[in-house]
């Protein structure tokens, strides 16, 4: 089953979702719950970061976030954390004992401030004069008071400390000696401080399509105007590209929404004019995108997906879309910062040209490997542009590819919440409670 959607899930479905924790998860949480229970606070501090990594994750899902507590409280544990809190995962949260009440002023016992998110400022969505939601990209305006909000960085911890006397001199030295090594190092040797090939992205296991990895940007460009395509739904005007041959399709929520509620079919235009049908069998109102397979069963272009968490300042970046009546139109820009975090998400911001029209369409590298979906702008501001990263799908398209198109299509899809149940029989949405025969694709409301 494809996970919960809804930003207000409470439902658990973690036996069914493919949730894969670390296999010596429980030995870790033993250990420390052991350990705590002899400290007289019962607690400790852990990075957000540390915690996600101890349970083979790399990002916060609401899926995760419930298995992640329920594995705690097995243990003898609780924690202070959630899907929008602590704002970045680079922060500290609290583990204790459960049952252990909180010892007076044990966050600055610990050496931390009272964990709790601090709101940065409504986003209102305005539309432009002249323009309607049928060909927009999402807009947000931010208060004033968020002009002081320091953007996240990919490494936000690590800025310069001050170093001891006499360090520069052990520096110094450091630096002669490894620049010795360098030059005795034989012709045709790799050098030791080269990086080391990017590991293969989890969701590239069911690739099929290799391409060239050395950076090409037309051949990059061309791969990703034959892989996008041109969405049309009962409202709305947009972008969407494949990202599996068999005709898998992603795109943005809001561009196959109406008033909160998401169509089911769509009609897709191709570079070489062909068109093509689509049904959405999976979408996510907060993080805004959607999933729909082909109507049609056909091999198509694809692009590969890459690996956000890589990507760093100034890396090169193309935005492929169709802003208004200008079809298939490329843009170029960099990467502003890697990991902007926004209400609990981390968005790729850049300064790549991205316009109504563009919405769902790809963010991808020089190498042709899509990052990103174009999901909104900053009005006014060229840096502002935000694209959701691809990784945060990368559960939903395998769980997609493994139940198969006929088991996504038939299934009932609640086009409020986005949530997709495989058992036919569901006469209401387990993830958002309707009961609407209209939402469920049953039949028409009396």
């Amino acid at each position: 089953m494809l996970h919960p959607a809804h930003e207000l899930t409470t439902i658990s479905e973690t036996h069914d979702m493919g949730v894969t924790v670390m296999p010596d998860i429980d030995n870790y949480l033993s250990d420390l719950s052991a350990r705590l229970s002899d400290r007289p606070d019962g607690a400790t501090r852990l990075k957000m970061k540390t915690l996600l990594a101890k349970f083979g994750y790399k990002r916060r899902t609401e899926a995760r976030i419930v298995q992640m507590h329920e594995k705690l409280r097995a243990s003898g544990l609780v924690a202070d954390f959630g899907l929008d809190y602590p704002e970045r995962i680079d922060e500290y949260v609290v583990v204790r004992v459960l049952g252990r009440a909180p010892m007076p002023n044990e966050q600055e016992a610990l050496g931390e401030e009272p964990l709790r998110e601090e709101p940065i400022g409504k986003s209102p969505q305005k539309e432009p004069v002249g323009e309607s939601p049928q060909n927009r990209v999402i807009e947000a305006e931010l208060a004033p008071r968020e002009e002081k909000t320091r953007e996240t960085d990919s490494k936000p911890s690590s800025r310069p400390q001050p170093r001891k006397a006499g360090s520069l001199r052990l520096f110094g030295a450091k630096a002669l000696e490894i620049a010795i090594e360098l030059f005795k190092r034989p012709a045709g040797s790799k050098d030791p401080f080269e990086p080391s090939d990017p590991p293969t992205p989890s969701g590239a296991t069911f690739q099929e399509t290799e391409y060239p990895r050395e950076p090409d940007l037309q051949n990059a460009a061309n791969q990703a105007i034959a892989a996008t395509v041109v969405i049309q739904s009962e409202c709305c005007e947009g972008s969407g590209f494949f990202v599996h041959p068999s005709g898998l399709l992603v795109t943005a929520r809001h561009v196959v929404e109406q008033q909160k509620v998401s169509c089911r079919e769509i009609k897709l235009q191709f570079s070489d004019k062909r068109e093509a049908a689509a049904v959405v069998f999976r979408s996510h109102p907060r993080l805004d995108y959607a999933l729909a397979w082909t109507s049609s069963q056909g091999t198509y272009p694809i692009l590969r997906l890459g690996q956000p968490q890589q990507l760093r300042h100034a890396e090169t970046l193309l935005a492929v879309g169709h802003p208004s009546a200008l079809r298939f139109t490329v843009s170029r820009g960099v990467v502003s910062n890697p990991a902007y975090s926004y209400r609990g998400i981390e968005y790729i911001q850049t300064d790549t040209a991205i316009d109504p029209g563009n919405s769902g369409g790809p963010l991808i590298t020089e190498r042709g490997d899509v990052v990103g979906i174009s999901v909104w702008v900053l009005r006014n501001i060229g840096a502002g542009r935000f694209a959701l990263p691809i990784d945060y799908l990368f559960e939903d398209i395998q769980r997609a590819l493994a139940a198969g198109r006929q088991a996504c299509l038939a299934g009932r899809y609640c086009r409020l919440c986005g949530f997709l149940h495989l058992d036919r029989d569901r006469w209401y949405c387990e993830n958002c409670g309707t009961q609407s025969k209209t939402l469920l694709g049953l039949e028409k409301d009396p």
